[in-house]
């Protein structure tokens, strides 16, 4: 594992969030997973990439 970044969620990066919530809820059937919410939200919400890979 690399160093982790925080950065600010973006619209972009729906399709990234999408399949880290497939990969979770494929290996954790009872896993919760939050989601962006709706726009108004999106100033809150923060990603943590290694690298290029969305981590959570």
């Amino acid at each position: 594992m690399g160093q982790i970044v925080l950065k600010p969620y973006e619209d972009s990066c729906h399709e990234q969030v999408v399949q880290l919530y497939l990969a979770v809820t494929a290996k954790y059937k009872h896993a919760i997973f939050w989601w962006p919410g709706p726009e108004e939200n999106h100033t809150n919400v923060y990603l943590a990439f290694d690298g290029e890979i969305l981590a959570g």
